[in-house]
């Protein structure tokens, strides 16, 4: 992509260099790159939280510029280091995202608020 800046002001002692050309080939495409999301979900309350869980995941993702692949449910699994005494499993997804690069942290972001979320772990996988 080329990107013509005129500058008559700055180049006003030489009438030849009116135009400025710019190769910009970052602006051609976004790269997108795949990321592998695992995220740890509060097991307690209904038997089917993490079926609840997966599609209110996914939308938080579209919502956050991603696009949403693949979705693994690995399980409940013991924390090695509970935080909280009474909280000392949890449920794990993984998704396999598709995003620009500030995908992973708008995905934090907007996760950050879940309450049922404890734990968020992105991953480049390219």
């Amino acid at each position: 992509m080329l990107l013509n800046l005129s500058f008559p002001e700055v180049f006003h002692s030489h009438p030849t260099i009116s135009t400025v050309t710019l190769y910009l080939p970052h602006l051609l495409k976004m790269k997108t790159r795949n990321y592998s999301a695992t995220i740890v979900i509060d097991p307690s309350g209904s038997e089917g939280s993490s079926n609840e869980m997966i599609p209110k995941l996914t939308e938080a993702i579209a919502q956050s510029d991603g696009e949403v692949n693949k979705v693994v449910e690995l399980g409940q699994h013991d924390f090695a280091y509970p935080i909280k005494k009474n909280f000392t499993k949890g449920t794990y997804l993984q998704f396999e995202i598709t995003g620009s690069p500030d995908t992973p942290a708008k995905i934090k972001e907007k996760l950050r608020l879940e309450k049922k979320v404890d734990r968020i772990l992105i991953e480049c996988s390219n």
